[in-house]
């Protein structure tokens, strides 16, 4: 789990804020002088919609609006962590628009849908369905893991074979049935 901590100087009163977040399980935890204020625990579906979506949390301190921005790169492998009190960026003192979903300009990451496209977003899911079932004995740990490193071989096979249908749908069915294999076998 990444962590990133601001000390913050707020009316005169000196604060901590930190927060986890969870690559894999797209957890994330803000804590508030070592307090948690909020702490999202996404479902393993809900864990892939979070892992490449910008997302921000609001709180409050000493009543003024903090905002902690989660903005996955443009590869989807790294994070950046922005926290910004009454619109101002604490690091830099830029002001700074919240996303938000109500105005419709939440964004996602590319890799989802930018690379494979719809046709292979089913067998990204199905990957993940499956690793959990198949490696039920061993633990949800197991299980989860092994689901995102199909659904991200399937988004790869994606990326390698854009445009050819053919080669997406029997490259993610073999990624699919080699992880309910391995689930029986292990």
């Amino acid at each position: 789990m990444g962590s990133q901590r601001w000390q913050l100087d707020v009316d005169g009163r000196q604060h901590e804020v930190v927060v986890e977040h969870g690559y894999f399980s797209a957890r994330r935890r803000i804590l508030l002088d070592g307090a948690p204020v909020i702490d999202v625990r996404p479902d393993p579906f809900n864990a892939v919609r979070l892992w490449n979506t910008a997302t921000e949390h609001v709180f409050k301190v000493d009543g003024h609006e903090a905002v902690v921005r989660i903005d996955p790169g443009i590869d989807n492998m790294t994070y950046k962590k922005f926290l910004f009190i009454d619109g101002h960026d604490v690091d830099s003192g830029t002001p700074l628009r919240p996303v938000s979903s109500e105005r419709g300009d939440l964004r996602e990451g590319k890799w989802l849908a930018g690379y494979g496209g719809p046709l292979v977003q089913p067998f990204a899911l199905a990957a993940l369905i499956v690793g959990q079932l198949a490696f039920a004995r061993h633990g949800g740990v197991l299980g989860l893991a092994a689901g995102f490193a199909a659904a991200g071989t399937c988004w790869a096979i994606g990326r390698r074979f854009e445009g050819n249908v053919t080669g997406q749908i029997v490259g993610c069915v073999l990624v699919v049935g080699a992880l309910a294999l391995l689930g029986q076998v292990i």
